[in-house]
């Protein structure tokens, strides 16, 4: 069996921000760095990462010794955190759900190819190694994040791209929506015309049950001709507070009622053509009730796994904006890397 040695490290500028891994794979004389890089994560995700990422690059099965300056992954295997956390269904002694269990699952399967010694180095300080694996994770963080990239919308002077309008006309008025046809000055001096649609806003609610499953509904959409798959939606009434709407949505479409509804984010779903703005709620603590469709609307409800939502989305069988955003952010909720009041 080849004997291989794995230094790894993570890095994170913001934690949560963008952050960065790397590994450097020695075997006899052989030396290999590794590096990566991840636009919204933590920095013990990018420790975790890291050796998931160095054990993957082992092409047989091997003994590794593996060096790492983070106490909370040597420690969850020297301690044996790792195999009471998985035992528990992901959770700790307290009967809390643990962070980042999608990558402990992923690091749990591939220790059981190889024999493994763990080991804690100290950080930031004499081993080569280790300062190798920092300054790899670090330049993995600034070569994605250019310093143009990381200009601050404060800085955008209003001036220099607002469209003052000139005169706006209501072209068509609509159960739903109206369009107006507006003339407007460009910064350059220059009129032109802008055809806008005036949307009075929705809200949006990912119903998340005592499992982890997620709350979809079926409905057909014309303006598409087909049957999308979509989290419980509606548009705002006169008046209608977005939190009011998304209760009242979420009843209407599911039957269900929350004992907690919490907002998470809001979109221009389509800004260049339209000013509607969805707010986005997560709901939970769910009972089921009797389901209060609006009249000749056929819609069917059903509980998926937010991995296979997810692969839906990335296999192109999800293409409702709000859906794709509202469903990837809620991934990002359930494995604890996005908090919200």
């Amino acid at each position: 069996m080849k004997e291989v040695s794995i230094y790894t490290d993570g890095a994170c500028s913001g934690n949560p921000g963008p952050g960065g891994w790397a590994a450097i794979i020695i075997f006899g004389d052989i030396e290999k760095e590794i590096s990566g890089f991840a636009a919204d994560t933590t920095n013990n995700r990018m420790e975790i990462l890291a050796v998931i990422n160095g054990l993957k690059a082992l092409k047989e099965t091997c003994k590794v010794e593996v060096f790492s300056d983070s106490s909370y992954v040597i420690d969850s295997f020297e301690k044996k955190w790792l195999i009471a956390w998985k035992k528990n269904g992901w959770r700790n002694a307290s009967g809390n759900d643990i962070k980042n269990p999608d990558l402990w699952q992923e690091l749990f399967d591939l220790t059981q190819k190889h024999e493994i010694k763990w080991n804690k180095v100290k950080g930031h300080s004499d081993n080569d190694y280790n300062n190798r694996c920092d300054m790899l994770a670090v330049n993995a963080i600034k070569e994605a994040v250019k310093p143009d990239m990381q200009k601050e919308l404060k800085e955008i002077r209003l001036e220099d791209f607002e469209e003052k309008t000139i005169e706006a006309n209501v072209v068509y008025e609509g159960c739903f929506y109206n369009i107006e046809k507006i003339k407007i000055m460009r910064p350059d001096g220059i009129e032109g015309v802008r055809d806008v649609l005036r949307h009075s806003g929705a809200s949006a609610v990912i119903p998340i049950d005592s499992d982890g499953g997620i709350f979809m509904v079926r409905q057909y959409r014309k303006a598409v001709d087909r049957v999308m798959l979509e989290i419980p939606a509606g548009k705002l009434d006169k008046g209608e507070e977005p939190l009011e709407c998304a209760l009242r949505e979420l009843h209407e479409e599911t039957g269900l009622k929350a004992e907690t509804v919490k907002h998470l984010f809001s979109i221009h779903p389509s800004p260049a053509i339209a000013d509607e703005m969805i707010h986005i709620f997560v709901a939970t603590g769910l009972t089921k009730e009797e389901q209060h469709t609006d009249d000749g609307e056929i819609v069917t409800v059903e509980k998926l796994p937010i991995s296979v939502i997810v692969k839906y989305i990335m296999s192109g069988d999800i293409t409702d904006s709000k859906t794709i955003s509202a469903i990837l952010m809620a991934d990002k909720y359930l494995k604890g890397e996005l908090k919200i009041d």
